[in-house]
């Protein structure tokens, strides 16, 4: 009975029959290096986004054609920072 790893999946492969895993389990330190990681990124994330939106918002000499182009830019990134990371780190947890 040979057993491999391939992408993350483990394969029995016997004659007849296959055995794969669904999830790869990580160390607790690599699983913790990653909730960290993933939740500093999404920290500022917001953070610096938040605070490029707060800046054009409330002044209105900001509220240029520029700025309003790189409020845009703000917005997109901070709803990218906000639904894509928490699930990248599942998906980084779990396979």
């Amino acid at each position: 009975m040979n057993k491999m790893t391939l992408n993350h999946y483990a394969v029995n492969l016997t004659s007849d029959n296959w055995t794969i895993l669904p999830y790869y389990i990580h160390s607790a330190g690599i699983t913790v290096s990653y909730i960290f990681f993933y939740l500093l990124v999404l920290l500022l994330c917001v953070v610096g986004n938040g605070l490029v939106c707060l800046v054009v918002i409330r002044n209105r000499n900001m509220r240029s054609v520029t700025n309003l182009f790189i409020l845009n830019l703000a917005v997109s990134d901070l709803l990218v920072g906000i639904f894509c990371v928490p699930t990248t780190l599942i998906d980084s947890l779990i396979s």
